[in-house]
């Protein structure tokens, strides 16, 4: 059959059938068309993702290699008095008292300047101020829920 005879053929049709067929053929088009196009959209937004991801991989802070005694001087400069300080298979565990709490915001504060981010803390109220304790990781480490 050539391109005459289809002519032929679609002009025998009524102008209803042939509206028809053409609403038809472009529901076909329009479908085939999000089919090939929707894993390109998704492929575009993954990719979208994991640029944002490695942006907010460079904003991390470098980590700071800390030693007891670096804790125990920024612990002093946040205003807390460390008790405990000891080094974990991964981080650090602090143990102190402080007196007020903007004190221990301080040393969450400073902590993460220098690349260490609290995974689990304890705090409660004593007779002169509070007393806490928290399991410091590199920020590269935490794991967020």
């Amino acid at each position: 059959m050539n391109v005459a005879g289809i002519e032929q053929q679609w002009q025998a049709l009524p102008v209803a059938r042939q509206r028809l067929l053409l609403m038809g053929w472009s529901l076909v088009a329009l479908m085939l068309l999000y089919v090939l196009v929707r894993p390109l959209y998704g492929s575009w937004q993954d990719a979208r993702a994991w640029q944002r991801l490695a942006q907010q991989a460079q904003a991390l802070p470098a980590v700071t290699t800390m030693s007891a005694d670096d804790w125990a001087a920024l612990g002093q400069a946040s205003g807390v008095l460390l008790s405990e300080i000891s080094a974990t298979e991964r981080g650090w565990q602090l143990a102190g008292h402080t007196s007020r709490i903007g004190a221990l915001s301080t040393l969450f504060e400073r902590a993460a300047t220098q690349g260490w981010q609290g995974s689990s803390w304890q705090v409660q109220r004593s007779a002169d101020g509070l007393t806490f304790r928290l399991a410091l990781l590199p920020v590269a480490e935490v794991v967020q829920p």
